[in-house]
């Protein structure tokens, strides 16, 4: 299975041993050499899109293997004779090996190759608990680079060519993209600058949206698993520290490091909130435009990116890549977006209230203060608090408009 895998990745793994060389990378042994598609590439994403689903084959037979007493004894005769053949490139076994490949895989080659396929065994004996296994992380970043591809086709503009050509030769890219970019742009106010939004690159703020929308409702199940709510958080900025401010009985307070950290995770829990309930609403009005779900269904749909989330969640591949970990939101599209519309009034009634409690520690703490005796005392106030409430305009999202209102 595992040289299957990278038999799938070389793209031509049906050539006959005829004899004639074929020039691999090495990296090719860790998937390394595998290409992200190419937007403007009819037909780019296929083989990754084979080396994902030959990874999670072998991953999913990996998984089936019983782990009894016999079962433990075979891996580790497997690790002996993989090191074996790792450590002394005119191996018997290597040469045989090299013999049965389909097209001329040098001993030397493959010895590179037993090193990695070592490791992976070792992993799947359990006799490392540091290392990490090459084909998960491998799997979860192409899975992350599948649904991204997936993302830019169906939000983002036709991609601008980079060559210069003649009118008559000029390349028609329209085939990479659905028709939404002709329906729908991003526009954000003065303080709303972004890049993705000059691009018109809906896609990445597409992804963005789904990563606050994940650790919104991370924050929000330890919220449930704590029985601080039922299922949003209803109390906000609600620490002695910040509930406190500066004065206490009458008396001025200078802040100590235990108060400045209940400050800050008050901010950091409201920034999450804001940021995950401005995402939804982002998603909502994206998804709910009309003529977007006709245009995403004509381009084929959201079954390959549904089934890719699926297999990112199914082998819980978020411990090895958590920066991938919102991708699962994505395993069913439809019951996504109906948590959020069904829940879209009480969403909006949470970030008005969050809102108003985090703009209360503005206040509180006197941020826009420029009493020297004040900041002299708690210079934390404008070095630390008040920059950190400042970046709560990273937690707005540019609204959706009709091309032709631009």
């Amino acid at each position: 299975a595992l040289v299957n895998s990278e038999l799938v990745s070389l793209a031509d793994s049906s050539i006959k041993n005829d004899g004639k060389r074929k020039k691999l990378h090495f990296s090719s042994v860790d998937f390394s050499s595998m290409i992200t598609p190419v937007d403007t590439e009819e037909g780019s994403e296929t083989l990754l899109e084979r080396c994902i689903l030959s990874l999670y084959s072998t991953l999913k037979e990996i998984s089936c293997l019983p782990q009894d007493e016999v079962i433990q004894k075979i891996f580790n005769q497997m690790l002996i004779l993989l090191q074996e053949m790792g450590n002394d490139h005119q191996h018997p076994y290597l040469r045989q090996c090299s013999q049965a490949m389909p097209f001329h895989w040098p001993s030397k080659r493959l010895s590179v190759a037993t090193k990695f396929y070592h490791n992976e065994f070792r992993i799947l004996c359990r006799s490392s608990t540091v290392a990490q296994s090459q084909l998960r992380l491998r799997l979860g970043d192409f899975i992350g680079r599948a649904i991204r591809f997936y993302l830019r086709r169906f939000f983002n503009p036709v991609p601008v060519s980079l060559h210069t050509y003649s009118d008559a030769v000029q390349p028609d890219y329209s085939h990479s993209r659905s028709r939404i970019h002709e329906l729908i742009e991003m526009a954000g106010d003065d303080e709303l600058r972004d890049s993705a939004i000059a691009d018109g690159s809906i896609s990445s703020v597409v992804s963005l949206a789904l990563l606050r929308i994940d650790e919104f409702f991370d924050f929000c199940e330890t919220a449930r698993s704590l029985e601080l709510c039922d299922k949003y958080p209803t109390q906000f900025c609600n620490r002695p520290a910040s509930k406190r401010g500066l004065e206490s009985r009458g008396s001025r307070v200078i802040l100590n490091d235990d108060d400045l950290a209940e400050i800050l995770l008050d901010i950091t829990e409201g920034h999450i909130v804001l940021a995950g309930v401005r995402a939804c609403k982002f998603l909502h009005s994206i998804i709910n435009w009309p003529g977007v779900k006709q245009a995403i269904g004509d381009i084929g749909g959201w079954g390959e990116v549904e089934c890719y989330a699926k297999m990112f969640l199914e082998l819980k591949l978020a411990n090895e890549l958590p920066d991938e970990k919102h991708f699962q939101l994505l395993s069913n599209v439809e019951d996504l977006t109906k948590t959020i519309a069904d829940d879209l009034d009480d969403l909006k009634s949470l970030e008005e209230d969050c809102d108003k409690s985090v703009r209360k520690l503005w206040k509180r703490f006197r941020c826009g203060t420029r009493n020297k005796q004040l900041l002299k005392i708690n210079p934390c106030i404008k070095n630390v608090i008040a920059e950190q409430l400042k970046a709560g305009r990273d937690t707005y999202f540019p609204s959706i408009v009709s091309c032709s209102d631009s």
